[in-house]
């Protein structure tokens, strides 16, 4: 994800919450810093602009696989630990990608 109207921070940034995706199915990542981390991932996303945030669907398409697949993990541990809700912002920005994609399909 080299391209140029991304910021080598952001790339830095998704690289580093896809690796504590994955080091959460282990039970070694602390589940509120890797929300919080999420939470700004997300603000800086939506801080692009609208054509770059697009942009960055895929990846965080892959974010979002990569947590799935960490809670089904975790689910068949049978534990619990459910964070608390997230932040405004992650939910604002998947109302607005989930908005998008509903509004393309009609």
């Amino acid at each position: 994800m080299n391209d140029e109207t991304q910021p080598d921070f952001l790339d830095a940034e998704i690289a580093a919450v896809a690796a504590e995706i994955d080091s959460l199915a282990t039970g070694t990542t602390d589940r509120p810093a890797l929300e919080a981390r999420v939470s700004r991932l997300c603000d800086a996303v939506l801080a692009r602009p609208p054509v770059e945030a697009k942009a960055l669907l895929p990846v965080l398409q892959d974010l979002i696989g990569r947590l799935d697949g960490a809670a089904t993990v975790i689910q068949a541990r049978g534990e619990s630990g459910d964070s608390p809700a997230p932040a405004r912002s992650a939910r604002a920005a998947a109302a607005a990608y989930g908005a998008g994609q509903t509004r393309r399909r009609r």
